[in-house]
């Protein structure tokens, strides 16, 4: 036919695209380059400049005094402080540095103590990796003391040092303080922004930009900043869920900073309400977001919500309006909230806060500790390993065998974190920081060289570990056979022994602690998820009846958070594993948080009726109840949520409990922040229906 075209290719077009093709089929997989790219990060060069300085500097003393021995156990203690160390608050960064220490010079002082490799070294290790993995369930502090525990243990014991047992811890802290001091330093210089701040709080800053546009009538300028405040907020979310994966345990700040995320939420339906209404936003209300946003990014003290009389009375608005402008004030008003503020009317629906008793805090720590099945299947793991490697290092006395050790402890780090990935990573870094160092040692350059190199490698860490962690262990490698072989000796056998055991550590990992379970192959986490509701809902249900019996309450409410731990252990193995299913599981890490909220608020509810002696409305939590059930099926049906199971937060109304008029004491409804944690948790769940 004239003028058509043949669509098979030629054989010219397939000699010229079977090349291409089969260079295509050769490449590596996506998550393969996954684990080898370098994550974008800005340079660190206050952290990389105290590094430099913490972590060589005992160890460039004790060699000029002739003691480098002391230099090497204050270069461990400054270690363990350091490494500890992130962006953010001088409390929780100081309580870092602290609990890192504090971790490794307990595991200094048992490992000194425990000499020489005996059987009964297998059952301390075992000890030890049970209490290393439960702290860690506790929050992201715990999760630091297990890992500096075990590791420093490993170190003590697999290399005692020649001093008394005393003498060890007290030379590690007087490296620890020296790192600390000059961490206090940078917190000075470098402030507490942080990229997840920032990024939350440039969502509030586009919320003020969507409000200070309201009323202007140009249509386009909305449209834009909807869509720009669209974009904000999905970075942010990214920008927290990026940084939960490289956080060890559940730190109070990520958690406070994903609430305050989530609470957008009622805070964007008020404003779209006042944008539909096409008349200016009241005054204050923009500049009140605008200061939210400067106390989120420098984690400073929040505003109050502005004077009623300077921002105008909602009776100026068409009465059709008027509840828009009080459910605005409302979401702000619970974001201040969360911000802490003394501001008594943004504790709309809270009661006189009756503190937690003695009981409440030590039944709250307890339920945190004593975790789910699936969080001690996971200890069950590491203990495995754990055990495993010093049984080979009991058997085999390969030299210097205890970095075997070490790297199980590592790899199978108890923050509950992707094994697959750190045992690839670290035996690759391993491997190429081994000819790194055993280069430098072949050469046998001065004392002096030694410290200037091992300066150099420590100012590339902080650089590191926000990139790739085998490009951190690349770094850690010849910085570690440097100390070593600065304390002892030991020339080019230390580099063949350092390879052969990291590798075996690894293989361990893989096998015993990766390959060998079923949940490595079909994590579930979104029915989990389902599964946790529905505990949290029966607690829910429990806890707010008057004549629940105080020990079933007890039941119900560990029976919720065992579970909700449970969702956080798998959550935390799989956001950083190679498939996709990474990205697919670490968007249910937003609800996850919520529902923990949600269970903290319900606790918190229960203190506070019980000490303000308030009996809830029984049909108001029936209600509840019925939203969280509703909630609970929702996910396991994997829809959204049954519209208008509760109605939205007007601030005009107690939603929740007895209807009473705006006055003075906003603080009537004992239940109000249970029912404001379960709409954003309800609101949260209204997005596209998520699969395993």
């Amino acid at each position: 036919m004239s003028g058509s075209q043949d669509p098979r290719p030629s054989p010219d077009d397939a000699g010229a695209t079977a090349t291409p093709r089969r260079l295509a089929d050769l490449a590596p997989p996506a998550w393969l380059m996954e684990l080898v790219r370098s994550k974008d990060a800005g340079i660190p060069w206050l952290l990389m400049a105290r590094a430099a300085l913490a972590l060589p500097a005992g160890l460039a003393v004790g060699i000029l005094t002739g003691h480098p021995a002391q230099g090497s156990a204050a270069t461990l203690g400054a270690m363990a402080a350091t490494m500890a160390d992130r962006t953010g608050p001088l409390r929780t960064r100081l309580a870092r540095m602290l609990f890192g220490f504090l971790g490794g010079a307990i595991g200094m002082t048992v490992g000194h103590a425990m000499g020489p490799v005996t059987p009964w070294s297998i059952v301390v290790f075992g000890v030890l990796a049970v209490v290393g993995a439960l702290a860690s369930s506790v929050n992201a502090l715990g999760s630091l003391f297990g890992l500096q525990l075990i590791v420093q243990t490993a170190i003590a014991s697999g290399r005692p040092l020649p001093l008394p047992t005393w003498e060890v811890p007290a030379w590690a802290a007087a490296g620890a303080a020296w790192a600390i001091v000059l961490g206090l330093v940078t917190i000075v210089l470098q402030g507490v922004r942080t990229p997840q701040r920032e990024a939350v709080a440039n969502v509030y800053e586009q919320v003020a930009d969507l409000l200070g546009s309201v009323g202007s009538g140009d249509r386009s300028i909305l449209v834009e900043e909807r869509q720009r405040l669209t974009d904000t907020l999905n970075t942010a979310y990214d920008t927290l869920i990026g940084a939960r994966q490289r956080t060890a345990g559940r730190s109070r700040e990520g958690h406070q900073l994903v609430g305050l995320l989530n609470a957008t939420g009622p805070l964007l339906d008020a404003v779209v309400a006042v944008v539909h209404t096409e008349r200016p936003a009241p005054e204050g209300y923009q500049q009140c977001t605008r200061l939210i946003a400067e106390a989120i990014r420098a984690d400073g003290r929040a505003p109050r919500l502005p004077e009623k009389e300077a921002s105008g009375s909602d009776e100026e608005w068409p009465q059709e309006d008027r509840l828009t402008v009080r459910q605005l004030r409302s979401a702000l008003g619970a974001v201040l909230d969360q911000l802490g503020s003394d501001d008594p009317e943004t504790r709309a629906g809270s009661p006189a806060r009756a503190p937690f008793s003695l009981r409440d805090r030590v039944t709250s720590t307890v339920d945190q500790v004593l975790t789910g099945p699936q969080t001690w299947l996971y200890v069950l793991r590491l203990t495995l390993c754990i055990t495993v490697a010093e049984t080979l290092r009991t058997v085999t006395h390969l030299e210097r065998s205890y970095w075997m050790l070490l790297t199980v402890a590592i790899v199978m780090k108890p923050d509950f974190g992707s094994v697959f990935v750190r045992a690839v990573q670290r035996g690759l870094g391993t491997v190429v920081g081994v000819l790194i160092g055993g280069g430098i040692l072949a050469a046998h350059p001065p004392e002096g060289a030694i410290v200037g190199l091992m300066a150099l490698f420590a100012a590339l860490f902080p650089a590191a570990q926000v990139r790739n962690y085998g490009m951190f262990t690349t770094l850690l490698t010849p910085f570690a056979l440097l100390l070593v072989d600065s304390a002892a000796p030991a020339g080019a056998d230390i580099v063949e022994a350092r390879l052969l055991d990291t590798l075996l550590g690894c293989g361990i990992c893989l096998i015993l602690g990766y390959l060998a379970w079923p949940e490595t192959w079909r994590p579930l986490v979104g029915r989990q998820l389902a599964q946790a509701m529905d505990s949290v809902a029966a607690y829910l249900r429990v806890a707010l009846d008057p004549e629940a019996p105080r020990q079933r309450i007890g039941q119900a409410r560990r029976r919720a958070y065992r579970r909700l731990s449970d969702v956080r252990t798998a959550l935390q193995r799989t956001v950083a594993e190679p498939p996709a299913l990474a990205r697919a599981t670490t968007a249910w890490w937003p609800l996850l948080s919520q529902l923990e909220r949600l269970t903290d608020a319900i606790a918190y509810t229960v203190s506070q009726v019980r000490g303000l002696k308030e009996v809830p409305d029984p049909g108001e939590v029936r209600r509840l109840a019925d939203a969280a059930d509703d909630l609970a099926e929702a996910l396991h049906e994997h829809r959204p949520p049954r519209a208008s199971m509760l109605p939205a937060d007007t601030g005009q109304l107690r939603i929740i409990g007895r209807a009473v008029p705006p006055g003075p004491d906003p603080r009537e409804d004992p239940l109000e922040p249970v029912a404001r944690e379960l709409r954003t948790a309800r609101r949260l769940a209204s997005g596209p229906a998520r699969r395993d």
